[in-house]
């Protein structure tokens, strides 16, 4: 009698709990897959996010770069006629002094002299 008994309760199952039972596990698997979709969804979107942000700052970074480009170059045009004029100067004081150099040795030698007021 305790095996009829034994018997008796382990197969004492419902027949339709074991289709629910199965249906459960299938829409908890369902369940499952449709999170771990929109966990993905959300992470891929989070990603995208970062990579336009930094796009957004890099633009942003070199646009700054780009105007802090510009006045310095501006600064160096400044700087390179101020030398260029500089030089230009001094070529033309260099070619003054030798043609009046080469003036004063042929008034020289005609025995004449350029005037120079005394202080």
């Amino acid at each position: 009698m305790s095996l009829e008994t034994t018997l008796r309760y382990e197969t004492n199952v419902r027949k339709g709990s074991l289709i629910q039972t199965l249906n459960r596990q299938q829409k908890r698997i369902q369940t499952a897959e449709l999170m771990a979709n929109r966990e993905n969804t959300v992470r891929l979107e989070q990603q995208i996010n970062l990579k336009s942000d930094w796009d957004e700052s890099v633009s942003r970074n070199e646009a700054c770069r780009m105007k802090y480009n510009n006045k310095i170059s501006k600064t160096e045009l400044k700087l390179v006629n101020t030398t260029v004029n500089a030089v230009r100067k001094a070529a033309l004081k260099n070619l003054l002094d030798k043609e009046q150099a080469m003036y004063a040795k042929e008034l020289q030698e005609l025995g004449k002299t350029f005037y120079v007021q005394r202080a």
